[in-house]
């Protein structure tokens, strides 16, 4: 906090790196005029006691729960607080489920009051009224209910969020005590006016694979499909590292997008296992989240991670011979239709007929006299 009671001058000064390294010297100064009297000051961050998890186990679930100090301001800017929100820290990579909309959270807000002082001390929890109202792929806020009391300064709270899904890239969960979780308060009129500081509560442990655990992955997390077809080769399952130590088999969870074969089954021993993976022509042009089922090999293996999956309408092309030769008489002519990608559902080729002037000989699109409106089937696989 700083005072003034006489009026003086500040000045501000522009430069850019090259010629401040250079010359030290700046391109653009200006003295301004103080006022008479003034303050400036800054409000203490939210005093966050203390930060804990249920679990640290990569690709789990954990409750995240935050202890934390409402300290007073001396404009009383937080106190009639309406809301808390918590933000994950970036290496936690966001929540799949929230972001899709798939999955939602829930939280807890409560009060704790300490009275008496040494072995007389008693700690009290009152819940407060709220629910979650807004949720992102990394924030969640918890709006308190319109009969609860606000929040008010100088008093101690609890927040539980539950049921968290953990980190699930290995990488970035081995790096979460680097990660900084921020807790705000704020009006839901008029935003948020209290922030905690990362230096004012305990780092975040590690995330990694549960105990007796390894990691199964996928050679790349991200896959392109397009509408209505299958991409050949577009999924590979494979152990963080070496080979399979088990036989197991994953299969993609829902129906907006299949994979050829159905099952990904590899053998102990073997390094990795592929399939084509396609979905439907009705499939929204945008990134999905798509998740797995690991049907065998639990005991050796955690979950697969959510896999994204870029759905464009690019075009196959059904190809159909430009002519063919038919025998007077014939009943059967064997005509060879291909696809430049594997369709994802069945694919009808019809045969248009034209009569020629000429003797009213036949000449159609793909060289056959065929009844009219007959159809040939491309099928899937």
């Amino acid at each position: 906090m700083n005072l003034h009671a006489t009026a003086g001058n500040f000045g501000v000064g522009l430069t850019n790196a090259t010629y401040w390294a250079s010359d030290k010297k700046l391109t653009e100064f200006k003295a301004a005029a103080d006022t008479t009297t003034g303050v400036w000051g800054g409000k203490l961050a939210i005093d966050v006691t203390s930060v804990s998890l249920s679990s640290n186990a990569l690709r789990a679930t954990t409750d995240i729960t935050v202890a934390f100090m409402l300290p007073v301001t001396t404009d009383t800017v937080t106190a009639a607080s309406d809301f808390v929100a918590v933000q994950l820290p970036y290496q936690w990579m966001g929540v799949s489920g929230w972001m899709d909309g798939s999955a939602t959270a829930t939280a807890s807000l409560k009060l704790v009051t300490t009275t008496g002082t040494g072995a007389a001390a008693k700690t009290t929890k009152t819940a407060v009224k709220g629910a979650v109202s807004q949720i992102s792929g990394c924030n969640v806020v918890f709006a308190l209910d319109t009969t609860a009391t606000k929040l008010a300064e100088g008093s101690s709270y609890e927040f539980t969020l539950s049921s968290v899904p953990t980190a699930e890239n290995a990488v970035f969960g081995a790096q979460m005590n680097l990660g900084s979780l921020v807790i705000s308060v704020g009006k839901v009129a008029t935003g948020g006016f209290g922030y905690s500081s990362a230096q004012l509560f305990n780092a975040l442990a590690s995330q990694a694979a549960p105990k007796g655990k390894a990691l199964l992955e996928f050679s790349s997390t991200t896959v392109a499909v397009s509408r209505g077809t299958y991409t050949k080769n577009a999924v590979c399952v494979q152990p963080a590292t070496g080979n399979f130590a088990a036989d197991v088999s994953v299969s993609v969870q829902g129906t907006a997008f299949k994979t050829n074969p159905a099952v990904l089954s590899a053998k102990m021993g073997s390094t990795k296992v592929c399939a084509d993976m396609g979905t439907s022509s009705k499939t929204q042009m945008s990134t999905h989240c798509v998740r797995w089922t690991v049907n065998n090999g639990t005991a050796q293996y955690t979950n697969l991670p959510t896999l994204m999956a870029t759905v464009n309408g690019a075009l196959a092309t059904v190809n159909v011979p430009d002519k063919v030769t038919c025998s007077f008489d014939g009943s059967s002519v064997p005509i060879v239709v291909t696809s430049s990608a594997l369709p994802f559902a069945d694919v009808t080729v019809a045969l248009k007929v034209s009569i020629a002037a000429d003797e009213k000989k036949t000449d159609n699109s793909v060289g056959i006299t065929p009844t009219a409106g007959e159809l040939v089937t491309l099928k899937v696989g």
